[in-house]
């Protein structure tokens, strides 16, 4: 969000896709990207591994009661464990329709 960032720049230097990022910047600045409850965003762990690689959990498995959604990519898969507000999905829903 600094005045002298080169956006497309930044998301080259970071593996990004320039509108992705531009995206991402536009619905932070239109309050989108904000919390209903106005508590601070968390940022959640990622890690990116080859579909042929199980992947290492990034996290303890959890028991069955705990939420899960999951979406299959060509790519790979995404899960998120634990409470998904509306918000969350529509996000996720929307870059993988965006992104497709």
């Amino acid at each position: 969000m600094q005045p002298d960032i080169n956006v497309a720049r930044l998301g080259r230097e970071h593996g990004i896709n320039d509108i992705l990022l531009y995206n991402w910047r536009h619905q932070y600045k239109q309050g989108k990207l904000n919390r209903a409850d106005n508590l601070p965003a968390e940022l959640l762990p990622v890690s990116i591994v080859t579909p042929s690689v199980a992947p290492a959990p990034l996290t303890p498995p959890l028991s069955a009661d705990v939420l899960c959604c999951e979406v299959a990519f060509p790519g790979g898969t995404v899960k998120l464990y634990g409470t998904m507000t509306p918000a969350l999905l529509r996000v996720l829903l929307g870059e993988s329709k965006d992104g497709s």
